[in-house]
């Protein structure tokens, strides 16, 4: 009894496994700008990359990182950039610093997709205009201006505002 008690305690004690992927998203202004920590565990402690696939940025070596009672710390000495979280139910919770912002982001082991954003300056059909397919052809010159007119839909009555 009293050596399984020992194994139990010893399992419950034993810090997890924080090597391997993790992923996590800031969102700054409106966009979103994901975020990809690779940690290896080795004999010396632990080597760390970060990758802003946003940015098109891959490998940045991270400069320090600590993990000790479940609180994960990294920074990137060069960029300005510090983290610190809280590993609870397979989560790192915390807070990312850079250029004395503080941005909130969590890290998980889950794949994060890019959002897409919709912008009023780039429409999705179904469009509210009217549209037509137009040809003009000079024969003289055998040129052609093709083309695609829209209006605003014909039902609707407007005013001349000049």
């Amino acid at each position: 009894m009293l050596l399984l008690m020992m194994v139990m305690t010893t399992v419950a004690l034993r810090s997890p496994d924080i090597a391997g992927q993790w992923n996590g998203a800031l969102n700054i202004q409106g966009t979103q700008l994901r975020l990809i920590l690779h940690i290896t565990s080795s004999s010396d402690g632990y080597t760390t990359t970060l990758d802003s696939p946003d940015q098109g940025a891959k490998g940045i070596p991270v400069t320090s990182m600590t993990f000790t009672d479940h609180v994960l710390k990294f920074q990137v000495v060069n960029l300005g950039i510090q983290y610190t979280g809280e590993l609870k139910n397979n989560i790192i919770t915390g807070t990312f610093n850079q250029g004395g912002g503080s941005f909130p982001m969590n890290l998980s082991r889950e794949v994060i997709e890019k959002k897409v954003v919709v912008r009023a300056q780039e429409p999705a059909s179904p469009y509210p205009d009217y549209s037509e397919e137009v040809k003009f052809e000079n024969k003289n010159e055998k040129i052609v201006l093709a083309g695609t007119l829209t209006l605003p839909k014909k039902e609707e009555i407007f005013r001349q505002l000049f």
